[in-house]
Formats: structure tokens, C-alpha cells, sequence
């Protein structure tokens, strides 16, 4: 077996293992094992930030698996990475995926379930009583601005944000312009931000959110998410998001009056390994 790593010229390879967002996303670290008949039979795609790498995919083929493919993968990558500065690499996946707690414990990981997912159904929030007074006593003074179209210009925005919140650019892979949105202060100085991804054709995903704790900041972040979603033309289904510290699931069980237990995803995982 010999590791390679995943470019545009042999991609189309290893296309039958990943989906094409992130086969094709230039922003990520993808590598791949090649067996000893030249055939593609594993993957990972890992998404590098300033303290933790990400292993974004990780796949290998049915039937090459139980022949030490993925593992051969995934020690190339720990020993690669523990090169890069990282103090160490976490992996998010679900308890459906084959078995993959018990390899990735055999390799060092500590998992965990991950119990601050949640996923809030859009018509629960854009109906709400609480969520149309906020809308309504926001009224048309606003200091949210939206992230640029133009992709350059946004990766130039993207890398002062994460500068200014002490953040991983990571956490701005993939966001949505039309639903992701920046707060500035009175002083023009960018002090909260929502960024948004759409997940599959129905869904939203809150990749990141940060206020300053003040009832404006949190209010308008809400409201230009809110205002996006009414004018997205085709309502989206549900609205998901990871929370760490209570905060955004306790406003949600505010603005829509259910339990957030209602909300809660089970079945996520959640592997880290420090170096």
C-alpha cells in the first residue's frame, strides 16, 4: 500500500468515496491509500485549524476493508499531522458508522457521545411570537452586514473575523452568504457574527456564533437570519447547530416555547487525540 496525496489530477480516483463538496474543495487536505493492485481503497478529507486538525471524511472501500487499508491511513496521517504544529485531531461521526468508534478508541481517540446537537424545525422559529417582536423591535436601523458574494474578497473578510474572534478559519468552511451575517459596533468594529452553510438541499447548519452579550448584538444576528430565511423564496426545513455552553439552545427554547430535549439529535460522536 502506498499513501498519496488527492489533487485535481487524480481525484477523479477517489470519487466513488467522498462527495464532490468535499472532494472539490481546494480549502481542505485530502489523502488517499493506493493497495498493492493500484486501485483507490480509502480516503479521509481533514480540514486544518490553528490548534486542532479535523478529519472532515473518512471513508474506505467495503471491500477493501478488514485488510488494514484504514488503518494504514490513519497512522500516515497522525504522523503527518503531529509535523504540522497541531496540538491534535478530532473526528465527528455517527453511531451508524460501521464501527467506527471501536477503530478509532483502538487508535488512541478518546470518544465520547456529542450531546449539543441540536436541530430546530425553521417554521418553530420564523413563526414564533418571540422571534417576530425581536424582528419587529430591530426595526430598519441595523448594524449587520452581509459576507460578500465575491469569494476572494470573503476569504479576506474571513481571515480578519477569525483574527478578531481568536477563532480557527475552519469554522468558516462552506458558510452561506445569504444566511451568514457580521454585527458591528458603533465604532465599526466587527463584535458578533453568525455564519450559516446549507446542509443538503433542506437544511441549515450554524457552523459558528459569537456575540458580544449584549441584547443587540444577539438580537440583530438573529434577525438578519431570520429576515434571510423569509426571503429565501423556499422555506428550509430545519435549522442545526452544535452548542457548547446552553446559550443558543436557551434562546431557542425562548423564541419557540418547546423543551430543547424536543431538539436534541442523539447518535453523534465525538473522537479527539492529543499529541
Amino acid at each position: 500500500m502506498r499513501l498519496t496525496r488527492i489533487e485535481q489530477e487524480n481525484r477523479d480516483y477517489f470519487s466513488y468515496l467522498c462527495p464532490d463538496s468535499l472532494l472539490n474543495d481546494d480549502g481542505l487536505f485530502k489523502l488517499g491509500v493506493i493497495d498493492d493492485e493500484d486501485y483507490a481503497c480509502s480516503m479521509c478529507v481533514i480540514g486544518i485549524g490553528d490548534s486542532l486538525a479535523h478529519i472532515r471524511w473518512i471513508m474506505t472501500d467495503p471491500g477493501s476493508r478488514e485488510k488494514g487499508a484504514a488503518t494504514f491511513l490513519i497512522d500516515n496521517v497522525l504522523e503527518l499531522l503531529k509535523d504540522t504544529g497541531v496540538d491534535g485531531i478530532d473526528v465527528r461521526f455517527m453511531s451508524s458508522d460501521e464501527d467506527l468508534d471501536d477503530f478509532l478508541e483502538e487508535r488512541g481517540f478518546l470518544v465520547d457521545e456529542d450531546t449539543g446537537i441540536y436541530s430546530i424545525p425553521i417554521p418553530d422559529l420564523v413563526y414564533s411570537r418571540e422571534m417576530e417582536q425581536i424582528a419587529g423591535s430591530i426595526g430598519a436601523s441595523r448594524h449587520t452586514k452581509p459576507f460578500p458574494d465575491d469569494d476572494a474578497v470573503r476569504g479576506k473578510l474571513i481571515r480578519k473575523l477569525s483574527e478578531s474572534f481568536q477563532t480557527d478559519p475552519y469554522v468558516f468552511d462552506g458558510i452561506s452568504p445569504k444566511y451568514s451575517a457580521i454585527y458591528y459596533d458603533t465604532g465599526s468594529h466587527p463584535s458578533g457574527v453568525i455564519c450559516v452553510s446549507e446542509s443538503g438541499d433542506k437544511d441549515l447548519y450554524v457552523n459558528y456564533l459569537f456575540s458580544d452579550g449584549g441584547i443587540n448584538c444577539i438580537g440583530e444576528l438573529a434577525t438578519a437570519l431570520y429576515d434571510a430565511i423569509l426571503q429565501s423564496g423556499s422555506l428550509p426545513e430545519n435549522l442545526i447547530f452544535t452548542d457548547r455552553d446552553d446559550r443558543s439552545i436557551t434562546l431557542m427554547e425562548r423564541l419557540t416555547g418547546i423543551d430543547r430535549d424536543e431538539y436534541r439529535i442523539p447518535g453523534h460522536l465525538y473522537a479527539l487525540m492529543l499529541f
